[in-house]
C-alpha cells in the first residue's frame, strides 16, 4: 500500500519569547514551507491564558501576506504529559528521535489510517530541526 501523507508545519512562535528564534525566522520558514511541496499548511498556536505566545491573528495576517499555496489556521496543541495526556499517549503520536526513527512513526501512523499530519518543532535549535525534518525526514515518508 503506497502511503501518502499530507503535512501541516505548526509554526513555533512561542520561540520568540525565549529567544530561540524571532519573528523573522518564522515567517522565513514558512516562506519556505510555501516553496517546498512538502506541506499543504501552516499553523499559528493559540492560547488564551496558558503557554503565552506572541498574538496568532496578527501572524496568520503576515503569513497570508506571504504565502501563496498553504492553507493558514489556528491551531491549538497541548502536548503535555498532565492530566488530560498521559507520557504514553504523547509517545503514541510524537514522531522524535532520529530522521529514520521519525520515518518509521510517520509511515506507521499512515498505516494506521493518518491522512494529514502537523508537525511542530519544538527545542532551543528550531532552524536545525526544520532542516532535518524538510531534508532528512519528509522527502523519505510518502513512497
Amino acid at each position: 500500500m503506497a502511503i501518502s501523507i499530507k503535512f501541516g508545519l505548526t509554526v513555533p512562535q512561542r520561540g520568540a519569547f525565549f529567544g530561540v528564534s524571532t519573528i523573522s525566522d518564522m515567517l522565513a520558514m514558512v516562506v519556505e514551507a510555501d516553496r517546498l511541496d512538502l506541506f499543504t499548511s501552516a499553523w499559528v498556536g493559540d492560547s488564551l491564558f496558558a503557554k503565552p505566545r506572541p498574538d496568532s491573528l496578527t501572524l496568520l495576517g503576515a503569513l497570508a501576506g506571504v504565502t501563496d499555496r498553504l492553507t493558514l489556521g489556528v491551531g491549538c496543541m497541548a502536548s503535555f504529559p498532565g492530566p488530560v495526556f498521559t507520557p504514553d499517549m504523547v509517545e503514541s503520536w510524537t514522531a522524535a528521535g532520529t530522521p529514520q526513527q521519525c520515518v518509521a512513526h510517520l509511515r506507521e501512523l499512515a498505516r494506521e489510517g493518518a491522512q494529514a499530519i502537523t508537525l511542530r518543532i519544538t527545542g532551543w535549535d528550531q532552524k536545525g530541526q526544520y532542516q532535518r525534518m524538510v531534508n532528512e525526514v519528509l522527502p523519505n515518508v510518502n513512497e
